[in-house]
């Protein structure tokens, strides 16, 4: 069993297995929400080491919505790139790019946003990655874990309300080492009160067994937010948390 203990709380999580043997990784953000509206997500990578090129296509379920927009992420700066937004409606984009320099080991591939047109408390979308593949300068292709996301209402443990100070840092405490890979902004995040996404800083620390997550601004005491630990998490030994943890605060 993998246990969370946030702050107060400690929770036992129903766990299954996962490669957790390869490093780095590539994430495809999430969000919990039940409403309509536009929702902005990334495809991004963490601690992938000499990357020169790419591909994939992002699959989803376009009777759910489909993406209405998308950029290129920093990673790519003066990459050859090639993005289809064609089947967007359709719901499938894709991506692939090259370059002479190796990129940043870390940052996003493709910010783009998402149009939700169907909602309710039980409907879903799942982004998954297929005919992914990253290469090294050798053209060799290069091994990664990876996790699917998601659009859907938060289904897990909520936890009670706290107020704190704006400059709050939030530790997030393990029963075993996390993979460090995947313990990013994208899988432990804080929302908003419109429900986007708070610039943060996550730093795994102790050998992998806290996840310290910083504010990159303090938070504003007129507004409510959520800390949200996703259960896209998985642990060095290969244990992934099969529901998500929810801790509401307000700002003194």
């Amino acid at each position: 069993m993998l246990v969370i203990v946030l702050a107060f709380a400690t929770l036992s999580m129903t766990v299954m297995p996962v490669s957790g043997d390869t490093k780095g990784s590539m994430t495809i953000k999430s969000a919990y929400d039940d409403g309509r509206g536009t929702k902005e997500l990334d495809v991004s990578i963490n601690n992938i080491e000499g990357l020169h090129a790419g591909q994939f296509e992002l699959h989803y379920n376009s009777d759910f919505g489909y993406i209405r927009d998308a950029e290129l992420g920093s990673v790519l700066g003066d990459s050859i790139t090639s993005l289809n937004m064609e089947q967007a409606k359709e719901g499938v984009i894709s991506l692939s790019f090259a370059s002479l320099k190796e990129l940043p080991e870390s940052g996003t591939l493709l910010d783009f946003e998402f149009y939700v047109q169907q909602s309710n408390d039980s409907t879903k979308t799942e982004f998954t990655l297929k005919e992914a593949a990253l290469y090294n300068e050798e053209e060799e292709e290069i091994s990664y874990n990876s996790s699917e996301g998601f659009i859907k209402p938060f289904q897990g443990e909520s936890l009670p309300n706290q107020e704190v100070t704006s400059d709050k840092e939030w530790t997030v405490s393990f029963n075993t080492e996390m993979s460090g890979e995947i313990v990013n902004s994208s899988t432990v995040f804080v929302l908003n009160h419109r429900g986007d996404i708070v610039p943060t800083e996550v730093e795994l620390r102790d050998n992998g067994k806290k996840a310290v997550v910083s504010p990159v601004n303090e938070y504003d005491n007129r507004y409510r937010y959520e800390l949200i630990v996703s259960e896209q998490l998985f642990s060095s030994d290969g244990q992934l948390l099969k529901q998500a943890v929810k801790l509401p605060f307000a700002i003194k």
